[in-house]
């Protein structure tokens, strides 16, 4: 999986950077000369009871995510798209941000230093981080200082705590619920049919003949038939530097190898070689290790994750139903820039928690040990949908 750009994530994007407060822009306005430039940056295009939103605040979030867009893989109308919206997805997270925060200081809801201090840690081991140099360089490639981080960190920490008290927390599912889910959902549990696979391959790059790389793979192919391992086959020719090191893939799929390797090697009988195959990275030899046919995952194996995306599902429900109530109880007074002028079409659509997304698990727990003589099929990369967090992040 290829992990999101560091500088990028340290931002935590789905924050606004500054939000000036009622009582400093109110210091601030009794200043007798300002300059017109001035005027311009601190005019307030959101408050939400006690808590603003300035043109500056809204400048720099939006500035930050263009950066971000334009860094992102997407092709040119993706891109466009994206950029075109930027203004509405800035002001929409200013908007629950502010509405947010603002409930949680009624409540009183803090974060200590110390659960702070947990998050910063956190985030350092999802990215892997092994010194405070490296920390340094990742929060200056990302335009922050280290207390930008951790007031960010607060206000998620803050909006976690409120969002699962009085949203998360109210959520209640019965072992019952579950059971009919899964009932009227069966198919979704159903695993294909599979096949446990080793492979070794001919490197292109040593042998750049193909008919040379066959008959180095038919070799090994015949010792295999002889009664040696695959792995003790092929040892000669990696030794020799001819031949990957053998890597047991794991369980396959038909949706998850490369066409040609599919019709050489799924229908195999447990313990036969696969003809030698052209690949990418050379010439591929598989070996069947065992099949498994279809079946359907039993409930108790996926009780938690039913619980899991119906927790998901009602969350997004409840959360728009409660950022309603929470406007309804405000006083809200929003001037967006004429770009940002349909922003609610956008709210109710809880973000990715930055804490959690750093990454992900691989799909198949054997991950081939070269990417470039994988037989695996080479996944689309596209942006993610939105998904509510078990845990919901601040904006």
């Amino acid at each position: 999986m290829t992990q999101k750009p560091l500088a990028v994530d340290l931002k935590l994007r789905t924050l606004p950077k500054r939000v000036v407060s009622a009582a400093v822009l109110a210091l601030l306005a009794l200043a007798s000369a300002r300059p017109v430039a001035a005027e311009v940056v601190g005019k307030i295009v959101l408050r939400i009871n006690d808590r603003i939103a300035t043109q500056h605040d809204y400048d720099i979030a939006r500035e930050d995510l263009r950066r971000e867009i334009s860094r992102k893989n997407l092709d040119p109308q993706e891109r466009d798209q994206a950029l075109a919206s930027a203004g509405e997805v800035v002001f929409k997270n200013l908007y629950e941000d502010l509405l947010l925060q603002s409930r949680a200081d009624q409540l009183n809801i803090t974060a200590s230093e110390q659960e702070v201090d947990a998050s910063v840690q956190q985030m350092r081991e999802n990215f892997n981080i092994t010194s405070d140099e490296q920390f340094r360089g990742a929060l200056a490639q990302s335009g922050m200082t280290e207390q930008d981080l951790r007031d960010n960190l607060r206000k998620n920490l803050r909006v976690r705590e409120l969002v699962g008290r009085e949203v998360q927390g109210k959520i209640k599912l019965e072992e019952d619920d579950l059971r009919r889910y899964y009932q009227k959902n069966v198919d979704l549990f159903r695993v294909p049919e599979q096949i446990h696979l080793r492979e070794a391959v001919i490197l292109s790059e040593k042998t750049p003949s193909a008919a040379e790389r066959r008959k180095i793979a038919d070799q090994v192919r015949s010792a295999v038939a002889g009664g040696q391992s695959l792995a003790d086959a092929a040892k000669p020719f990696e030794e020799k530097g001819l031949g990957s090191t053998v890597v047991d893939l794991g369980w396959l799929s038909q949706s998850d190898l490369d066409p040609d390797i599919v019709q050489a090697a799924w229908n195999l009988a447990p313990g036969a070689s696969s003809e030698p195959t052209e690949g990418r990275g050379g010439t591929h030899l598989l070996q069947m290790v065992e099949r498994r046919p279809s079946y359907v995952r039993p409930f108790p194996e996926v009780q938690t994750e039913i619980e899991a995306r119906e927790r998901n599902r009602l969350f997004k429900d409840r959360f728009a139903q409660y950022e309603q109530e929470l406007e309804k109880d405000s006083l809200i007074v929003a001037r967006p820039p004429a770009e940002a002028a349909e922003y609610r079409r956008l709210i109710g659509v809880p973000p990715e928690d930055p804490l959690e997304a750093a990454d992900a698990p691989a799909r198949n727990p054997a991950t081939p040990a070269n990417p470039a003589t994988s037989p695996l099929k080479t996944p689309e990369v596209t942006p993610p949908a939105p998904q509510a967090p078990e845990n919901p992040p601040g904006r």
